[in-house]
């Protein structure tokens, strides 16, 4: 039972360390899709207006009837013409003209078009009876009629269908509530669509094959703006103006720019009624129906950007996050704008691309809030660590200057005590050791000390020309002692040299500190050689000992403070600070450490200034 509860737990502490991050990723997902939701017309619309024209059924052709096409303005006049369309009511029935219409549609119907569709919808009784010819040409089998849908779903059929039998198909157009017209209507009635009757002829598919539409409505996939298909008006045609085969195997639909009720708005533009018509029967010659993914798609469609964008924000740096946003908005569109084309399926864009941009905007807020708290916590590290190096400074310089009276006492102890005739030798050799380990004592005592005065910026060059070689063989009378109890050898070979400005007691302490360091890694017998030479502008003192040298791993660390060679480490002694201070010294003048192991003949140490001062001291 613990077995299992425990990873439950795990996780739950976990999804609960990284709220920050996942409250904020919720936050940007509900943006985006709040987004889709208040934006998806527009978007959607917007689709269709940056694209431009597609591929269209080649046969079908688009007459347009105005009111001098038929006779109209001779029937009613034009005074009655301009205030019906003053008050918009030049309705389908002014357009009926029955000699003009028997003429318009022989000429078509002479050239064998496949079928030809009426978008007008006469409601007045027109008298035929009497008229054999117009009869045989209004009920050809190759015209369909448009039929009319109530607000009720009721079918009302043309007034002359109750004297003559032809085929009829209804054409209900109905506008959003924004009023731009985006689907094409299959209603469920005894009078099919006339865009399913047209495509039966275009296609050959029979009508049980295209009943699943009916009852539903489909979002119309515009294939470019207004007049895309091809037109030519009715006056053209009565005038004889066109080739005789013109119209043969076409789709010829008839319809007017001018009449109330024949002109949408659409996503691309205002279209009239055939247009739609005609845009609607190649998407089902096709099938080129818009799909588009319902809200919880597009929802979990947009966590997943939402995911995938904080994911980039959280493990990349801003810069680097920043481009890979700027790549998956791209490819999301370009994505997007594929699919829509070649697939027609309508995937949202611009709410995906309001996520990406919230959760940048969101997340660079949280990463510099994260940066600020983190800066804060370092200064505030940094001061402690400052405080508590400062304490411990305190407290090494503080002991160090007070072991230096007991010290100075033990060697005055030992002085006397040394100087007394009636000490044995054995005390006599006692006290001398205890005086030498008194002396390396207050060494490391004053080195510490030294070092304290370096970290509280306390130490200051006092320049003065000083003659280097001077130095030198000072240095030389103080640790000649130390190489005569080893039986080693010192050699000085020291050149003629100008006066140098430097601190003499700074630089005394780094030749102290290297002919030290070389006496005490040289073997018993060994030479060391002391060197001093002008190059230039520059003068060099190097230290050659015949020890065994520092291996090569370790050579890059010799000036590091507390440093001491893991092979030297238990033969000799030392505080590893000495080197730390000659590098410090020699570039608090301007100068550079020499430092390298020679093959089989030790080490070879120094450093070089420049003869004058530089003009401002490190």
């Amino acid at each position: 039972m613990n077995f299992a509860i425990r990873p439950l737990s795990v996780l739950f502490n976990s999804i609960w360390r990284a709220r920050g991050i996942w409250v904020r990723a919720l936050l940007c997902a509900l943006i985006g899709i709040s987004f889709r939701v208040v934006q998806e017309t527009s978007d959607f619309d917007l689709r269709f207006a940056i694209r431009g024209p597609q591929p269209i059924l080649k046969n079908i052709v688009i007459v347009y009837l105005e009111q001098n096409d038929l006779g109209a303005q001779t029937t009613y006049g034009r005074n009655m013409i301009r205030s019906l369309k003053e008050y918009s009511l030049l309705s389908d029935n002014f357009y009926w003209q029955s000699s003009r219409w028997q003429q318009l549609l022989k000429q078509i119907l002479s050239q064998n078009p496949k079928i030809v569709g009426v978008t007008f919808r006469f409601s007045t009784q027109i008298n035929t009876a009497y008229d054999s010819e117009l009869v045989r040409t209004l009920t050809d089998n190759r015209i369909l009629w448009t039929s009319e849908v109530d607000q009720e779903g009721q079918i009302t059929l043309s007034p002359f269908k109750t004297s003559y039998g032809y085929k009829s198909g209804t054409l209900d157009i109905r506008p959003d509530e924004d009023g731009i017209v985006r689907r094409a209507e299959f209603p469920l009635s005894s009078s099919p669509s006339m865009s399913i009757r047209l495509a039966e002829v275009i296609t050959g598919t029979s009508l049980s094959n295209l009943d699943r539409l009916l009852g539903t409505s489909q979002l119309i996939n515009f294939r470019g703006p207004p007049g895309l298909f091809p037109s030519i008006s009715a006056s053209d045609i009565l005038s004889q103006k066109i080739p005789p085969e013109f119209f043969r195997d076409k789709i010829v639909i008839l319809g007017s720019q001018e009449a109330d009720g024949h002109s949408y708005q659409t996503p691309v533009g205002s279209m009239t009624r055939a247009e739609i018509l005609a845009t609607s029967l190649d998407n089902l010659a096709h099938r080129r129906w818009i799909r588009k993914l319902n809200l919880p798609l597009s929802a979990l469609y947009i966590i997943l950007v939402t995911a995938l964008s904080t994911a980039l924000m959280v493990f990349y740096p801003q810069g680097v996050a920043l481009v890979f946003l700027i790549w998956l908005a791209t490819a999301l569109t370009a994505i997007s704008l594929w699919v829509f084309d070649s697939f027609y399926f309508w995937m949202p864009i611009t709410s995906s691309l309001v996520t990406i941009i919230s959760t940048y905007m969101v997340f660079i807020g949280y990463k510099l809030a994260l940066k600020e708290n983190q800066a804060w916590k370092l200064e505030q590290e940094k001061i402690l660590s400052t405080e508590v190096e400062q304490l411990k400074s305190n407290f090494v310089s503080m002991m160090s200057h007070d072991l230096k009276t007991p010290i100075a006492k033990i060697q005055s102890i030992c002085d006397r005590l040394s100087m007394r005739e009636e000490s044995s030798p054995e005390i006599r050799e006692g006290l001398e050791n205890l005086r030498k380990e008194s002396t390396e004592l207050h060494r490391y005592i004053q080195t510490i000390l030294k070092i304290s005065r370096l970290e509280s910026s306390e130490v200051k060059i006092r320049r003065d020309a000083t003659d280097l070689n001077e130095l030198v063989e000072h240095a030389y009378a103080q640790v000649q002692s130390l190489a005569v109890d080893k039986r080693q050898n010192i050699e000085l070979n020291l050149e003629p040299l100008f006066l140098v400005d430097m601190d003499a007691v700074l630089i005394q302490e780094v030749i102290l500190n290297l002919i030290e360091n070389a006496i005490k890694y040289t073997p018993t017998g060994g030479t060391i050689t002391l060197k001093t030479s002008e190059v230039g502008d520059l003068v060099y003192f190097l230290v050659e000992d015949s020890g065994p040298g520092v291996a090569m791993d370790e050579q890059e660390k010799v000036f590091e403070k507390f440093f001491r060679g893991k092979a030297h480490q238990s033969a000799t002694k030392g505080s590893g600070l000495g080197l730390f201070l000659v590098k410090y010294f020699v570039e608090l003048h301007g100068g550079k450490v020499l430092f390298e192991n020679r093959a089989s003949q030790g080490v070879r140490a120094g450093f070089s200034l420049p003869l004058s001062a530089p003009t401002t001291d490190a």
